[in-house]
């Protein structure tokens, strides 16, 4: 899990400290539990995923709470 080697602390201090407002895929497309983490720890920027999901991968981002900006460009 890519999530877990970056750490969510150094994501967090990062956007932060850069006040980022929202991130593109921050982390793997895949990571469901490492996006819903780091959606809820970084509650000043909004989280923006699901564009290369299929129909499957964007209703389980969704069902866990992964994503506050669903992009549904893509497949």
């Amino acid at each position: 899990m890519l999530f877990a080697k970056l750490g969510l602390s150094a994501i967090a201090d990062e956007a932060r400290e850069k006040r980022t407002r929202v991130v593109e895929d921050p982390i793997l497309r895949h990571d469901f539990e490492g996006l819903r983490k780091l959606r809820h720890a970084v509650n000043w920027t909004r989280i923006n995923s699901g564009e290369y999901l299929d129909l499957a991968g964007k209703l389980i981002l969704l069902d866990n709470h992964g994503a506050d900006i669903l992009n549904v460009h893509g497949r």
